[in-house]
């Protein structure tokens, strides 16, 4: 299963869901040349997480209808599977980050 396999099927189960019992209010997927030609990934979006000397950049972001709650996914095909768990980790503290904590 390639990465853009995992995308699909991980954007088909949000679209057709809930997560955490809310309904999926926003879902974008990643400007990444490899997402772009299929149109069933609209809209797209590009998010930077400046980690503090590289950036990385999640294959899903999406917004729980609470309005505030929002999520990050880092897919991965056959391969890179630890990579692909430390940037989870990563966008874990990214996206649980307080600005007035």
């Amino acid at each position: 299963m390639t990465e853009a396999d995992v995308v699909m099927k991980t954007h088909q189960f949000f679209k057709s869901g809930e997560l955490a019992n809310q309904q999926i209010s926003r879902l974008y997927t990643d400007a990444h040349s490899t997402l772009l030609e299929n149109n069933a990934f609209k809209p797209f979006q590009r998010f930077y997480l400046d980690m503090g000397g590289f950036t990385l950049h999640p294959d899903l972001v999406g917004q729980l209808s609470d309005g505030e709650t929002i999520f990050a996914v880092e897919a991965k095909g056959d391969r890179d599977m630890i990579k692909g768990l430390a940037q989870a980790e990563m966008y874990q503290t990214a996206f649980a980050w307080e600005p007035n904590a």
